[in-house]
């Protein structure tokens, strides 16, 4: 029973030694809408990942849409608190873009993230 135990705390302390934190994160505080924002997240070698995401949060006074690697158009207008993500396993650059669209006044925050 005794070495049951042990292994089990072994098996444990080798997995959380394992996971490592290599969450790559930008953040944005947009007040300006008259440029869109592209960004390129790079995975870290020999990390581990399994999901890209987009948090955005505030108001916008028309319609804006966000991307991830050039794919679904994400719209959005008003009061936005939202965050969307798809799994990722750090084989690739994440693409993220931002674009204003129709809105041109408005204050959000944005954050980009691999983790």
């Amino acid at each position: 029973m005794k070495t049951i135990y042990i292994n089990l705390l072994l098996f444990i302390s080798v997995l959380f030694a394992s996971c490592s934190d290599g969450k790559i994160v930008k953040t944005y505080k947009i007040t300006n809408f008259d440029d869109e924002i592209t960004d390129t997240l790079f995975p870290k070698s020999k990390e581990n990942y399994t999901t890209k995401y987009i948090k955005l949060k505030g108001n916008v006074n028309d319609t804006l849409y966000i991307s991830i690697d050039n794919g679904y158009k994400k719209y959005f207008t008003g009061n936005i608190d939202t965050t969307f993500s798809a799994d990722y396993y750090g084989k690739y650059p994440v693409l993220y873009n931002f674009n204003t669209y129709r809105a041109s006044k408005g204050e959000l925050e944005l954050e980009f993230c691999i983790q």
